[in-house]
């Protein structure tokens, strides 16, 4: 297969994915639709806002693994350009293994300090009956996604060989049972931790359905063998880790973190209206939607020294991403008010300067899915967590400032002031380094075809 038909079947594959991820993002949204404000009727106000905290605080198992899944992806997406099977079984044995122990320390951790957490204060509780349902929702949390982790393998190998299809066809299968599972629960008045055991348990059960069936009938030859694991596999694997994992770790402080802040500063109940414009935005970044199966794309187009194909892609896809961008923009600025009325009541609508900072904030977060994607690669991930921590520390510190000063809406203004600082070095670092590999790719190819014909 030439760079052409190559670089084809990277673009079908990307579109197959990128329509499965349409649905997923469907259900999502109806499943937010639907239950927010059934939720908010019976669960109370201050109880939402504990719910709103809690349900963001999944996106923790992007974190959790400590950058294992990510390196995974790299490394697969790597060895598949060059088609090195050995390493591919290598490295799955090696994260699967990685993650079994990471899983099992956060569940002994869990139970041995629960006693310690002091839940009233974490969420700033003003009802102190609640504090024993909250306590228990939070642990609850805790242990769900980390008996998922071992098991989030098989995602990370779908993505690593580009077959996001697969993955997001799981995922929308994951989501449609949580949305019946939470209407469910509604109809029959469920309390808090049967609704935070459905958001982060149901997930796990699909994806470990997703791991038997990837390990015993498609890849059989893939299944993780802890007792095979190779050494220099595993500390490879961990010291790429250790990169991922600060990334991680920056992107939930900027995105996870707005409800805890603003739950601390002004209480449980102020949470309300900040996390429903939160989901709004979530509903609506629709860039990740293709930028997300491109992230392999990239990686294997690299690492197979197809630069023209990865610079092409690039530039075509910022300028698809920026198009979102705007359009998504403006549906937050001139429409939340409307439909946030209409959707949960009067009481959550958001003010001028709230939604103004939410519609700049999509627009960033689509417009940096471009750039994310490309450099999430081997080569170029440091530079980006260097960029990206630069921005979340500055981002963390805004937010305090800011929500003191301002009110609620300095949280979001923060995320927005300090990342728009790092879109353009970025970019620029991007192009540079598609154009110096691509030079110096050519240059070698020139130098050994001259070095055959002497």
């Amino acid at each position: 297969m030439n760079d052409t038909d190559k670089g084809r079947e990277r673009i079908r594959r990307v579109l197959n994915a990128s329509s499965l991820s349409i649905l997923c993002r469907v259900i999502t949204v109806a499943t937010m639709f639907l239950t927010t404000p059934l939720i908010l009727r019976y669960l109370g106000e201050e109880l939402f806002g504990v719910w709103m905290t809690i349900s963001s605080l999944v996106a923790l198992l992007g974190i959790l693994d400590l950058g294992v899944g990510n390196s995974l992806i790299n490394v697969i997406a790597k060895a598949h350009g060059s088609n090195d099977r050995e390493q591919t079984i290598s490295v799955v044995r090696s994260a699967s293994a990685a993650l079994i122990v990471i899983a099992f320390f956060y569940i002994v951790i869990s139970f041995l300090f629960q006693n310690s957490y002091n839940w009233a204060k974490i969420y700033n509780l003003n009802n102190l009956e609640n504090t024993t349902e909250v306590a228990r929702a939070s642990m609850i949390l805790i242990i769900c996604l980390a008996a998922t982790l071992p098991f989030t393998v098989v995602q990370k190998v779908q993505f690593g060989f580009q077959e996001a299809v697969q993955a997001n066809a799981w995922t929308a299968c994951s989501n449609l049972l949580v949305l019946a599972l939470i209407l469910l629960a509604i109809f029959y008045q469920a309390n808090l931790s049967w609704l935070v055991f459905i958001v982060a348990g149901t997930p796990g059960i699909v994806m470990m359905l997703c791991w038997i069936n990837q390990f015993a009938r498609v890849r059989p030859w893939l299944r993780p063998r802890p007792v095979k694991v190779r050494l220099k596999s595993a500390t490879n694997l961990m010291k790429m880790s250790g990169v991922w994992t600060v990334f991680n770790l920056v992107a939930f402080l900027v995105m996870g973190l707005d409800n805890l802040i603003i739950s601390y500063l002004f209480g449980a109940k102020a949470v309300g209206g900040y996390a429903v414009m939160a989901k709004i935005h979530g509903a609506l970044l629709f860039a990740q939607i293709f930028t997300m199966p491109l992230w392999p794309a990239f990686a294997e187009a690299i690492s197979s020294g197809d630069f023209m194909w990865a610079r092409q892609t690039f530039y075509k896809t910022l300028v698809a991403c920026s198009l979102i961008g705007i359009f998504t923009a403006c549906i937050i600025g001139f429409g939340s008010f409307a439909f946030v009325r209409f959707w949960v009541g009067p009481e959550m609508i958001p003010t001028i300067s709230l939604a103004v900072g939410f519609a700049i904030w999509a627009f960033i977060c689509n417009f940096f899915a471009a750039i994310s994607a490309l450099m999430s690669n081997v080569h170029m991930i440091r530079t980006l967590t260097i960029l990206t921590t630069a921005a979340a520390l500055s981002a963390i510190v805004l937010k305090f400032f800011l929500a003191k000063n301002v009110g609620i809406e300095g949280v979001v203004w923060a995320s927005s002031i300090a990342y728009s600082l790092v879109c353009i070095p970025a970019l620029y670092i991007a192009g540079k380094a598609l154009n110096k590999e691509s030079k110096n790719t050519n240059e070698y190819v020139n130098k050994r075809i001259n070095k055959e014909e002497a």
